[in-house]
């Protein structure tokens, strides 16, 4: 069962396509964009992979990374969805917005609406976040989810935030 297309005041969520992929290798091969993501594609072939990788996922069980678009002009402003990894019962939140449209609530609205179909839809949900991620931190806690437990990784300290 597909969880998209979602619509909010301002944007459109829906599920990635092929024809994406020019868009898709904007937003995860632009630097600034993915700083605080660990899932950048630095080259077109690596994006084509990971949107293949996707759009897999969501052929399979409609919980994915998906398009977010503005609603008044269509243009990708961002992904956000899920990642699921093998032997977790839990699905991972991610969202990525496009640099020069940091700050105008993008994240926080699609996050919201994202969170609030998978947790209708009966998903455990969490995010991982590094601590001075601070814009990243409110984005999580608008949508729902709370700080949970405090881990590292190879990269340093880590939080985690699940919903309830």
């Amino acid at each position: 069962m597909s969880l998209v297309p979602l619509t909010t005041d301002r944007l459109r969520l829906r599920a990635l396509t092929v024809a994406d992929h020019a868009e898709v290798f904007d937003i995860l091969g632009d630097e600034q964009t993915t700083a605080r993501v660990s899932w950048r594609q630095p080259d077109p072939k690596s994006a084509r992979a990971w949107l293949d990788r996707r759009i897999e996922k969501q052929r399979r069980n409609g919980l994915s990374m998906w398009a977010v678009e503005a609603r008044v002009t269509g243009e990708m402003v961002g992904l956000c969805g899920f990642f699921s990894h093998h032997g977790v019962d839990e699905a991972e939140l991610g969202y990525v917005i496009k640099a020069p449209l940091w700050g105008r609530g993008y994240a926080t609205e699609a996050t919201q609406a994202a969170v609030a179909s998978a947790l209708h839809a009966g998903h455990r949900l969490y995010a991982t976040i590094r601590p001075r991620n601070v814009g990243s931190i409110r984005v999580a806690e608008r949508a729902g989810l709370c700080l949970d437990q405090r881990t590292e990784d190879d990269r340093g300290q880590l939080l985690v935030y699940r919903s309830r």
